[in-house]
């Protein structure tokens, strides 16, 4: 879902998704409209990796994910909080494409 727009994630540890442009990604492989990319920002700073993280926790409750983690954990890649938002998301992208195939 995110090939060729980010740099892919080795393990659900990896500190390059506290940018949080990864999980934004993510979104838009969802739902290319939901996202206004004139908002998110590269992530380098720690303002910066704040405003995506929160951002990409919006995205994920505007495509109808119940979301249980904080930014902070999405800053600080927490795995555990990293594997239920991807597999959230995973499950509203199978039930979206279960409901294109009916």
């Amino acid at each position: 879902m995110t090939a060729g727009k980010c740099e892919p994630i080795k393990n659900l540890k990896d500190k390059t998704m506290g940018s949080g442009n990864f999980l934004i990604n993510i979104a838009a492989g969802i739902e290319p409209r939901a996202v206004n990319w004139d908002i998110v920002t590269p992530g380098e700073s720690e303002e910066d990796k704040m405003m995506n993280a929160k951002y990409a926790i919006s995205l994920a409750r505007k495509l109808d994910a119940v979301i249980f983690c904080v930014w902070e954990d999405m800053v600080n890649v927490n795995p555990k909080q990293m594997l239920i938002y991807f597999s959230t998301m995973m499950d509203i992208h199978q039930d979206r494409i279960a409901n294109i195939n009916k």
